[in-house]
């Protein structure tokens, strides 16, 4: 689901589906250079992602330290 609602951010979902063909999304990043795959790891959505995947390794990393120091 946070996936879908991250692509909402840049990428554009269907969420009216079937209803409406319409994708809706918060913004476009702009065709600025031209390697496309560039305007989107550009685009400061993709840090909110890289943020996110950050946050979760760390929860990952401090929650498996914490299991073995009890295992201990």
């Amino acid at each position: 689901m946070l996936h879908m609602v991250l692509d909402t951010a840049a990428g554009g979902i269907r969420w009216l589906w079937p209803w409406s063909d319409a994708e809706l999304s918060l913004f476009h990043p702009a065709a600025q250079h031209r390697a496309w795959i560039l305007n989107f790891v550009l685009h400061p959505s993709f840090l909110l992602e890289v943020a996110l995947l950050a946050a979760a390794g760390w929860v990952m990393l401090s929650h498996r330290r914490s299991v073995q120091r009890s295992s201990a």
